[in-house]
């Protein structure tokens, strides 16, 4: 039956994606959205938002989202006195995003990695495990993509899907599935082959899985894709009918070179790197999931905006481990996918790396994490000059997305993250209120607003928002959950690299938001 739920609104300046949260959630409620068959799971609540043109935050009010008496601290001694102040299981999961955390889980990663020697043999348990070549067969295909950074006016995949090109000479900014490569160039970009290594764990309980695939050729500017489906090749682990339920533990996703270093922005950016059941190769919905728990399953997922700060661990935080006794539960067969774009000018020296992804993954008992997806889609408005997020630099506009959804059921919410693309974001908010109550609609006219034609930008329709807010907690009694700024984005969010072009590269900050319990 559907439940009446509390709406809960993301009001952000930004672009498309959104935050993640993990949740513990209590009461087993049923609705359109989600069924629940447990009263106790951990999930990662993965949300969307929306587009400004504009790269650096400010903050406006946040009143409830972070602690200002820690702003002055460095960033790592501000995360770690952050996580040290929350309840154990929020705690637990914070402790995960900091530096000693990530480099603890990627010693261990890279330990059992150099245990999978290279060899011709096939892949097996044990310090002697080497390399196989991953078996192609019309169940499982390999399929890999490459082509330059081009002008929109050429791109195949645009013209097809109707985007905008309204800017015909700007470079498009994903790869051109659809692109057809001069017979010398295809010549110098081969077909890549896959690498499967497993390793036991030095828990005795648990195994390391590999898979690298590669190598992939480039000279700068261009786009380089590859995936495959049986991720892990777990679809026979989860065939056998009385092995027990299968658990990751820990994962890393990150591009390296053939002797396995990471290879970070720059000059090797993530646009995606998604392991899941419920997404095919042409990242189009596949099938839902049949664990009962939601109604798509995207298991795991790394992007650009992952790589920590050079001081805050770097390309150690491609890697994530689950606290003890914490694991995501591998129900169905997963597919792989990624795109990596190399971002050096075209003819830059030859680069050869590899795109590689590891699994920590046990038998024993796991308590459940999961992910619940939301999203603003940018699909679905189209709105902007262009719908790959080029702007006009001539007239300069200020955007506005938000949407609003339902919990399914009464939740903790103990660790939150973001996911966007910050070249084009200023802020994203989650506010726990309803559109109608903030008067979004009469504010800005809509879901999307252009808030330049409207004649404001973006800090002053924070202002308008905050300010509907607090007449929105004035009118609360006993709510059961108050009207409040739940969470926005660390500004502390960008590294300078470079001596002359002093480039700023987004770099991962899980916000300090506190915990926020749902009442659906």
């Amino acid at each position: 039956r559907s439940v009446p739920l509390r709406p809960v609104i993301a009001a952000v300046m930004c672009a498309v994606k959104g935050y993640e949260a993990v949740a513990d959630v209590h009461d087993v409620r049923r609705s359109r959205w989600l069924r629940l068959r447990s009263a106790r799971v951990v999930w990662f609540v993965a949300g969307a938002a929306a587009v400004s043109a504009y790269q650096l935050a400010v903050r406006g009010g946040t009143a409830g989202v972070s602690a200002p008496a820690l702003a002055s601290a460095p960033a790592v001694s501000r995360d770690e006195l952050y996580c040290a102040s929350k309840s154990p299981v929020a705690a637990a999961f914070c402790a995960q995003d900091l530096a000693r955390a990530r480099a603890d889980i990627t010693a261990l990663m890279s330990e059992a990695r150099q245990r999978c020697s290279r060899g011709n043999g096939s892949s097996i348990l044990g310090p002697s495990a080497q390399w196989s070549q991953f078996a192609q067969s019309l169940r499982v295909k390999i399929w890999s993509s490459y082509s330059p950074f081009m002008p929109q006016r050429d791109s195949k995949l645009e013209k097809r899907n109707g985007y905008a090109l309204a800017f015909p000479d700007a470079e498009i900014s994903i790869t051109d599935y659809l692109h057809e490569l001069p017979a010398e160039e295809k010549a110098s970009h081969p077909p890549v082959s896959v690498e499967h290594c497993e390793v036991g764990d030095e828990d005795g309980e648990s195994v390391w899985t590999f898979e690298r695939v590669g190598p992939f050729h480039s000279r700068g500017a261009s786009w380089h894709s590859a995936g495959w489906r049986d991720a892990g090749r777990f679809g026979a682990a989860l065939a056998e009918p009385t092995a027990g339920p299968l658990s990751v533990s820990a994962y890393g996703f990150r591009p390296v070179a053939a002797d396995g270093t990471p290879i970070g922005l720059p000059p090797v950016h993530i646009h995606h790197m998604h392991v899941t059941s419920s997404q095919s190769l042409a990242r189009q919905w596949l099938r839902r999931s049949s664990d009962g728990f939601g109604l798509y399953a995207v298991e795991f997922d790394l992007h650009g905006d992952r790589q920590c700060a050079s001081s805050s661990g770097g390309m150690n935080c491609t890697v994530r481990a689950f606290p003890a006794g914490y694991g995501m539960h591998i129900t169905d067969p997963m597919e792989t996918f990624f795109d990596l774009a190399d971002v050096r000018p075209a003819g830059s020296p030859p680069l050869t790396f590899y795109a590689e992804h590891a699994y920590r993954w046990t038998r024993a008992p796991r308590r459940r994490v999961g992910k619940l997806l939301t999203m603003i889609s940018t699909g679905t408005f189209k709105p902007h000059d262009d719908y790959l997020l080029h702007f006009d630099a001539a007239r300069p506009s200020e955007y506005l997305y938000w949407q609003e959804g339902r919990w399914p059921a009464n939740v903790s919410l103990v660790h939150l993250y973001w996911h966007t693309h910050h070249a084009y974001v200023d802020d994203l908010w989650a506010v726990s209120a309803g559109a109608a109550s903030l008067r979004l609609r009469q504010l800005f006219g809509g879901m999307f607003s252009n808030l330049t034609a409207l004649g404001l930008d973006v800090r002053s329709a924070q202002r308008l928002i905050l300010a509907q807010l607090s007449r929105a907690q004035s009118e609360c009694v006993a709510c059961a959950s108050p009207p409040l700024l739940r969470c926005s984005l660390d500004p502390d969010r960008w590294e300078v690299e470079g001596d002359a072009a002093r480039s700023h590269y987004s770099r991962y900050r899980a916000p300090h938001c506190p915990e926020w319990d749902v009442v659906a």
